[in-house]
């Protein structure tokens, strides 16, 4: 890539790091654009952010390019100690990477290593999780990060505030919520809904676990009821009941529910056949 195309990339990424540094994103695209147009290709609405096409084989390249060879292979820049000026470049080039292509893990992990050190705000980190789920909602790699920045801030964080865990479970169950519409038979995200339970039966001095899973039965049934050729939700029902029948006692009161439920849509069955 040639000097004027180097020094266009780099205006789009600034562009784009701008941006995200700005209120709140919730969505990211790639927006199908042949031309420049002599425009920016950053486009920004309200809560969502996209790149136009044209550029995003030259971004990813160049910004890919780099990381690999100056922060990833490269023994004196991958040996050297993490500077805040060397970790606002890694940034500048990691974000736009991610976004458009979030299945390398190798990325992720210098990620991990960058959150470990404490140069990465958590939760600017869960923001920008959740603006790569939105156009990747099967994208592994993500989910795994936001479980890793969970629990390194559930081991750093000593005093937590009122409502701390249930906002983080309220968070990652909106996520799951939100990229199991976005693709059916999502098993990353049911899967990783399942650990946000579990997550909430492991700090369950703090939130109301036995609640939360009867709250989840029931989204769960109301899910199930216009999703019905998605197995891997059908998968979490059977989770939730597993659960609920282990950890409270007062199972037998809702199992009697659940027959009743059951005899209900059977007669209902019956009647329109």
């Amino acid at each position: 890539m040639d000097d004027f195309h180097n020094g266009l990339v780099e205006k789009i990424i600034k562009e784009l790091d701008n941006v995200l540094a700005k209120t709140p994103l919730t969505e990211f695209d790639i927006v199908p654009v042949e031309s420049t147009k002599n425009k920016t290709p950053v486009l920004h609405v309200n809560s969502s952010v996209a790149l136009e096409s044209w550029c995003v084989k030259h971004v990813y390249n160049y910004c890919y390019g780099d990381l690999i060879e100056d922060f990833l292979t490269h023994p004196k820049r991958r040996l050297s100690r993490v500077s805040s000026l060397t970790y606002k470049r890694i940034m500048l080039l990691l974000n736009p990477t991610l976004l458009i292509n979030p299945d390398v893990t190798t990325l992720w992990n210098k990620r991990r290593e960058l959150m470990s050190k404490r140069f990465l705000d958590w939760v600017a980190e869960m923001q920008f999780t959740r603006l790569v789920l939105s156009r990747k909602p099967k994208c592994n790699d993500a989910f795994s990060y936001r479980r890793f920045v969970i629990d390194h801030v559930m081991r750093e964080t000593s005093e937590r505030p009122p409502h701390f865990v249930s906002t983080i479970l309220e968070d990652e169950l909106e996520v799951c919520t939100m990229t199991a519409d976005k693709c059916p038979n999502n098993y990353h995200s049911w899967d990783h809904r399942r650990w946000a339970l579990e997550f909430a039966w492991k700090y369950r001095a703090e939130v109301d676990s036995t609640l939360i899973f009867y709250n989840e039965y029931k989204f769960i049934v109301s899910w199930t009821g216009h999703h019905v050729s998605d197995y891997s939700c059908f998968h979490y029902r059977q989770y939730c009941l597993k659960k609920l029948n282990l950890l409270d006692e007062r199972w037998p009161v809702f199992e009697k529910m659940l027959e009743a439920d059951l005899r209900e849509n059977v007669q209902k069955f019956i009647e329109t056949s």
